[in-house]
This record gives C-alpha cells, sequence and structure tokens, in this order.
C-alpha cells in the first residue's frame, strides 16, 4: 500500500477549519468591503477573515492533528504520524471545505456592490497637476446620470481617494 494512500486513510474526509456564527458578519466593515470592489479583488477581505479566525483554523488544526495521531497510534503508526506531519496537515488543509469569507458575505444584511454609469470622467492626468476637467463638471456628469437634482449628494460623488 503507496503512502499517501495510508495517510488519508486516517484523515477525516470532511474538514471545516472555520466556523462562522450566523450573527457574524460584514455589516459594520463597509471600508472593507469598498475596498474590495475599487480593487476589484477578494484579498484584502480573506486577509482580515483569516486574522479573524486565525486563532480558531489553529485550535481546528490542532484538534484533526490530534485526533489522526490517536488514530495511527491505535495502528501502532506513531512514528509515521511524526514523519509525516507536515504532509498530513498539507492533506487536511486540502480536504478543509469552509470558506470564512464566503460565510460573512453571506450572513452580511449590508453589501456594497459597483456598477458603472456609463460617464467618462476626467481625472488628473499622469505626471500633471492639471485635472481633465473641474469637480463640478465631474459632478454635473454624475448627477445627470443619476437624475438627482443639482447640488444634491455633492460632497458624496467628490471622491478624493
Amino acid at each position: 500500500m503507496n503512502q499517501t494512500l495510508q495517510l488519508t486513510d486516517y484523515i477525516p474526509q470532511y474538514v471545516s477549519l472555520y466556523y462562522v456564527d450566523y450573527r457574524d458578519d460584514l455589516d459594520e466593515h463597509e471600508d472593507i468591503q469598498e475596498e474590495c470592489i475599487r480593487s476589484n479583488n477578494m484579498e484584502k477581505l480573506y486577509e482580515k477573515a483569516y486574522e479573524w479566525y486565525e486563532e480558531q483554523e489553529s485550535s481546528n488544526m490542532h484538534d484533526y492533528l490530534e485526533e489522526t495521531r490517536k488514530n495511527m497510534e491505535t495502528d501502532n503508526l506513531a512514528g509515521e504520524f511524526e514523519e509525516h506531519e507536515d504532509e498530513i496537515r498539507e492533506l487536511i488543509y486540502d480536504r478543509n471545505d469552509s470558506d470564512p469569507v464566503k460565510d460573512l458575505i453571506r450572513n452580511s444584511s449590508v453589501t456594497n456592490f459597483f456598477y458603472s454609469l456609463g460617464v467618462e470622467i476626467s481625472g488628473y492626468l499622469t505626471g500633471c497637476s492639471l485635472r481633465g476637467e473641474s469637480v463640478a463638471m465631474a459632478c454635473h456628469k454624475v448627477r445627470r446620470a443619476l437624475h438627482l437634482k443639482k447640488g444634491q449628494f455633492d460632497e458624496k460623488i467628490v471622491d478624493t481617494n
């Protein structure tokens, strides 16, 4: 019997390293959602989620490793566990079916989204401190696309980031 097949026999078929309670959500973290939308990737959210659930992941990994070690000791394979602990850890990660980010998004009632207004706004030109058009003109274009009255939501339309 090959070594990898032997190791997989001692590891649970389904592994969940993360548990997100139904009350945990991203409602208080709109800033992270907005950052992900602006950068068009979820990297920042994954970093934060793994930071928030790091202790839980570590504890669950420890429990799975202990369970695997005990099962192998029962079959007189304690030395095999010690020798292949890193491979066992990788197999547990491979079998992990939990994703805290997806669960947090699913639990959230406030979800930001982005859509294009189909409006071309000229910002600052590269290497030049001059704007292609005035802030007032940019606000006018956005208000017109959204059918807003003059001055309505200007402070929210203007983005200085």
